[in-house]
């Protein structure tokens, strides 16, 4: 079974990180396949949130560069627009 990441809530993903950092560290010296497989849901979890965090900061890049552009371009005022 595996888990898709990207459906998962903010919180269910720092949740996830939670849980599995404490359940990595409780099998460390006891199971190394187990810690493997809780650190790599750390991973996994921490990569989702990596992705969503560029992915704002492109949305909030955009849209201040969409803004610039709306501030610059103010028509002048030196132009009669109702005879185009």
């Amino acid at each position: 079974m595996t888990n898709d990441y990207s459906k998962k809530s903010w919180d269910e993903l720092h949740f996830i990180i939670r849980d599995a950092h404490e359940a990595a560290v409780n099998m460390r010296g006891f199971d190394s396949v187990a810690e493997n497989k809780y650190l790599d849901q750390i991973n996994d979890a921490e990569t989702e949130l990596y992705k969503r965090k560029l992915k704002q900061e492109a949305f909030y890049a955009a849209r201040a560069a969409r803004k610039a552009r709306n501030i610059t371009c103010v028509p002048s005022f030196d132009v009669d627009y109702h005879h185009i």
